[in-house]
């Protein structure tokens, strides 16, 4: 089916393909199906009901969708309980490669930013040379998706890519059906252990190869004249910064900003930046009291917010909603969102 040309889809083609269906998802409007050669493509159904990973005859016609032709008006016909073949395991760089397009893979990387919709499904994002990989678990997770940044991980998925007429490639997508299937091989380590680097000692990744993990810079952090990027100035130099989705924004004169060191298209920033207060040794955060009510913990300005009192409540859970991550807690002095 991926031989033929788009002049032939102009026609009905008929296609029957025995095969899996590996991704399915009606929220994201997605299903895609693998057949018994290892080959992929996109299938435009409305009916989710097939059943995933197991052996399946799918009847269509092949039509224009995206870069390679898909399947529309599918027939899906269950056959046997059978399973697709083990997953092979690419680089990242091959995510980028035509030939594993629609198949299941497993890679291997760096999370380097994550975020969860209201169901909290994960999206997180890998980087491979200068683009973004998206990775997207369809299933709800029970994890706290902050715990999977800048940790190495081996991820099953189905790998969905877009090309322009030069055969570039765009950002890719992995598709992840559980939650499970994201394992994490190291944790990532705390920002409290990193080394503070100077924006002089990452010019040279310019032209070679950027760390894997994040770095530690620290300096004034600012905005220029029209407001629209943010930087960080240390002794040796300045250096741009780029948010990570769910960071607080901060400006001043002493602050720590922890990020991966990203160089594309000759431009060097800090990319998925958290910015925070100088962090605290352990013995200086032991030296702070224990907050024991929710009025003690109002009563902090930002600024000793920041210092990151240690706080133990007695209470009552007046709310609490899994699906959208919200806990609220009560005690004699009065109510706080955890």
């Amino acid at each position: 089916m991926r031989r033929l040309h788009f002049d032939d889809l102009r026609t009905q083609v008929l296609v029957r393909i025995r095969g899996y269906i590996t991704v399915s998802d009606p929220a994201w409007n997605v299903m895609i199906l693998q057949d018994e050669a290892g080959e992929g493509a996109r299938v435009q159904s409305s009916d989710f009901s097939a059943p995933a990973n197991q052996l399946v005859e799918v009847t269509g016609f092949a039509a224009a969708g995206g870069s390679t032709p898909t399947i529309a008006k599918p027939v899906i016909r269950w056959i046997s309980l059978q399973k697709p073949p083990d997953p092979k395991q690419i680089s990242l760089e091959q995510m980028l490669d035509p030939a594993v397009q629609y198949t299941q893979v497993v890679v291997q990387g760096v999370i380097r930013a994550t975020t969860a919709d209201r169901h909290n499904r994960i999206t997180g994002l890998m980087r491979v040379k200068d683009k973004l990989v998206h990775v997207r678990v369809i299933d709800e997770s029970t994890v706290d998706v902050n715990t999977l940044v800048d940790c190495d991980v081996r991820i099953k998925g189905v790998v969905e890519d877009s090309y322009d007429i030069f055969g570039n490639a765009g950002n890719p997508t992995l598709w992840v059906v559980r939650g499970t299937d994201v394992k994490k091989e190291t944790s990532a380590p705390l920002p409290s252990s990193l080394e503070i680097r100077s924006t002089r000692s990452l010019q040279h990744y310019r032209s070679d190869q950027p760390p894997r993990h994040r770095v530690r810079l620290h300096g004034r952090v600012f905005t220029d004249k029209s407001d629209s990027s943010l930087l960080i100035k240390d002794a040796t130099g300045t250096l741009p910064l780029e948010l990570a989705p769910s960071a607080v924004f901060l400006t001043g004169p002493d602050l720590d900003a922890i990020g991966f060191v990203v160089s594309s298209q000759g431009k060097l920033f800090l990319g998925n930046t958290v910015l925070m207060r100088p962090i605290s040794t352990s013995g200086e955060r032991g030296a702070l009291p224990t907050l024991k009510t929710v009025a003690k913990i109002h009563s902090l300005s930002p600024e000793q917010a920041a210092s990151e009192y240690p706080v133990h409540l007695r209470g009552v859970i007046t709310y609490y909603d899994r699906k959208y991550s919200m806990l609220f807690v009560q005690d004699a002095t009065g109510g706080i969102f955890i």
